[in-house]
């Protein structure tokens, strides 16, 4: 009997997790495939809810590694998120701050810290060791730097076939995928992403347009039965629904430089709340991102908050607009037929052309809001172009695992 292939899957949490989440499973369902799950920061809590078996950075930790350790509780000191253990934030910042120490020592470590903080991780000594252990014959994970880029740069070193699965559109990653030394294969969702990236100087055969298998489930879920009762349980009835999805935004773009605004999002809130009073058929939802853990306002009548307990594609079906910067949550919605508005002054704008492509409606300053919410919410924009397909992502990737496997790399 051929011994099983050995597969480590890797996830970062947002979108990142909600990528891997369905491969992994399609994965552990075939019995020639001994599958490996590692689960980065957030991603832990979402494989745990899905009921997949996962390790984190803790479970890296080896016998010499209590220096890495002693930094990590320096490092996490004041750091909270419900959803990441004390013990995890330890572990992955340690190691990742001790990978630093390793191939610059601890001056220049502590310089790159100060200068970058994490943004400075690139953890491949960690990855380096663990596949030592290990031994897999291919790494699959998706296009978040750090961590993820760490793992799949190191497989490349060590000559172990990877995938990157993007769910972007790879305006800030291009930078290091566009080498290709880098992942054996690349998956895209939209052709414009693998023009791009060819462009920018990858082979166009390394690049595969497979779909994102965030998004299959929509494909076969008919969910407007439970939209509908949804807007009877909330009483929203026939007013317009608009799901405002907020996220964090830094005070300078971790790759740019460009000046940010943290506080724009409550901006966003602000703004929206003061619509409502002049919009009396208008609801508004507020759901905030994972990684946001800024306090909210009383809320004004025709305002709730959606925790992330809620089920949001149900939600998003629910709804007849969604508002957000660069979030995931309104390209699923878009899939779903709901009109996507993008905020695109934010820090993050320029590294997520939807408006640009047609898939959205934009918004240039947040005084021009509420026209376009208006406009869209009275059916008078469409997208300029066809929507993705989805459906068959995961069993597309599945494909280009299998072939990986079998030493096909055409």
């Amino acid at each position: 009997m051929a011994a099983k292939k050995k597969i480590l899957c890797i996830a970062y949490g947002g979108g990142h997790v909600n990528m891997i989440v369905p491969v992994a499973r399609a994965l552990r369902s075939r019995s020639e495939y001994d599958v490996t799950v590692l689960g980065l920061t957030t991603a832990g809590a979402v494989f745990e809810r899905e009921g997949i078996p996962h390790i984190g950075f803790r479970d890296l930790v080896r016998d010499g590694d209590a220096p890495a350790l002693e930094m990590g509780e320096r490092l996490a000191e004041g750091l909270s998120n419900p959803a990441v253990p004390h013990a995890e934030t330890v572990a992955y910042l340690g190691l990742s701050y001790w990978d630093l120490v390793r191939k610059h020592g601890e001056t220049e470590a502590a310089k790159l810290y100060e200068e970058k903080s994490r943004r400075a991780f690139l953890p491949t000594t960690v990855f380096e060791r663990w596949y030592q252990e290990v031994q897999p014959d291919l790494v699959v994970a998706t296009n978040s730097p750090r961590a993820e880029r760490a793992a799949l740069t190191t497989a490349s070193r060590m000559g172990i076939p990877s995938v990157c699965i993007v769910d972007s559109f790879a305006l800030i990653e291009y930078e290091w995928i566009r080498e290709n030394s880098y992942a054996t294969k690349v998956c895209v969702w939209l052709d414009s992403i693998k023009d791009f990236l060819v462009e920018k100087g990858r082979n166009p055969e390394d690049i595969l347009i497979t779909g994102n298998p965030a998004y299959d489930f929509l494909a076969g879920e008919n969910l407007a039965p439970q939209a509908e009762e949804l807007r009877k349980q909330k009483g929203w009835n026939e007013r317009k629904v608009i799901l405002w999805a907020s996220q964090f935004l830094p005070a300078v773009h971790p790759r740019t430089g460009k000046q940010g605004d943290p506080d724009l999002p409550r901006k966003v809130d602000s703004t929206l709340f003061d619509m409502l009073e002049r919009h009396p058929d208008w609801q508004l939802v507020l759901r905030l991102h994972p990684s946001e853990t800024r306090p909210l306002a009383s809320l004004p009548d025709r305002a709730e908050f959606s925790p992330l307990t809620d089920d949001l594609n149900v939600l998003l079906k629910a709804t007849d607009a969604v508002v957000s910067f660069t979030s995931t949550v309104g390209v699923k919605g878009m899939l779903l037929g709901v009109p996507f508005i993008t905020l695109d002054f934010s820090v993050y704008a320029d590294d997520a052309p939807f408006s640009q492509l047609g898939l959205a409606r934009g918004v240039n300053k947040l005084d021009d809001l509420e026209p376009v919410l208006a406009e869209v919410l009275a059916e008078q924009w469409k997208p300029s172009v066809s929507l993705p397909h989805f459906g068959c992502a995961t069993e597309n990737i599945m494909d280009v695992i299998a072939s990986l496997l079998a030493g096909k790399n055409g």
